[in-house]
């Protein structure tokens, strides 16, 4: 048996550049397959995480699990294809020299095999959370169903975005998270939503680390079966003789958000704006870091205690 353990954080690394690095269908087929696969395994996250905050890298996770399928044989690759393509390792590759070019936020992700022998936010009155200001234009789009808003805050660098999801206040995170799939983020982000308003936004400084044990038995809720059963798994790719299985997935992810520094840094816009609308992020919310280019999704995030 082995055990996966990878980690995503926001900082600064540097990928080499793979043959093809042009973003193309190939590329685009991934990001559906990461947002898909994304939502799933937040869904299930969240069942046992139901007042706490929850933090998820798809992409290092899919990273992490196309190691074991390139090594996937027989029954165990077909579980697995059904969550990822074959061609997902080159393409992430891809992505990766994309989204780690010189910038003031980059993603750094490490995998590894290892052998074996809807609440609202819990203040205290003497608890303060750090607010940040931010004045200026943003995308700002409304959502019916459920109701609430979606504003984009983009990088310094424009390179990275983060999505805000706010429900309105009487709509618990746990509706929003069990509606939300690839087709409505795309429909709720597109510029047919979005629309450049005059915006003062009061948003809660970010720092948070999402620490997961183990994710053997919410894939396996997914499908993958076969591949975290010893006398069933069949990774014959990677050793001949069988009797090799995954025991465990750990997966660690660490996202910081504020006005300066090197992980994900908000423009700090201070251009003064006429009769703004006031957006203060003062209950629980969902978030994404989205890759511009692609629409990947990096981070997703719920924030139920800042």
């Amino acid at each position: 048996m082995f055990v996966m353990r990878h980690s995503s954080e926001l900082t600064k690394q540097n990928y080499n550049q793979p043959e093809d690095k042009t973003p193309d269908k190939g590329m685009d087929s991934l990001s559906v397959a990461n947002s898909r696969f994304c939502f799933d395994v937040f869904k299930e996250l969240s069942c046992d995480h139901m007042v706490e905050n929850v933090l998820l890298s798809p992409l290092s996770l899919l990273s992490a699990l196309a190691v074991v399928l390139f090594g996937a044989r027989g029954n165990s690759a077909s579980q697995m294809e059904k969550c990822e393509d074959r061609a997902v390792h080159s393409l992430i590759q891809a992505l990766l020299y994309e989204i780690s070019k010189p910038s003031h936020s980059q993603v750094r992700m490490a995998s590894g095999l290892f052998a074996e022998k809807a609440h609202p936010f819990l203040l205290s009155r003497s608890k303060s959370v750090q607010m940040m200001r931010l004045q200026g234009h943003l995308k700002l789009g409304s959502i019916t169903e459920p109701s609430g808003q979606v504003l984009e805050l983009p990088d310094v660098e424009d390179h990275l975005s983060m999505v805000i999801i706010l429900p309105s206040k009487d709509v618990g995170l746990g509706q929003v998270t069990k509606e939300i799939t690839h087709e409505k983020l795309n429909n709720w982000i597109s510029s047919g939503n979005m629309k450049d308003t005059a915006v003062v936004l009061h948003l809660p400084q970010l720092r948070l680390e999402g620490y997961h044990e183990d994710l053997a038995a919410i894939l396996t809720a997914l499908g993958m079966v076969d591949v975290f059963d010893r006398s069933r798994a069949n990774l014959s790719g990677i050793i001949a003789g069988g009797g090799l299985g995954v025991s465990k997935i750990i997966h660690k992810a660490m996202l910081e958000v504020n006005e300066s520094g090197s992980e994900f840094t908000l423009t700090n816009q201070t251009i003064k704006v006429e009769n703004p609308e006031i957006i203060k992020v003062d209950h629980p919310f969902l978030f994404f870091i989205l890759h511009k280019e692609t629409k990947m999704i990096l981070f997703y995030g719920r924030v139920s205690n800042p």
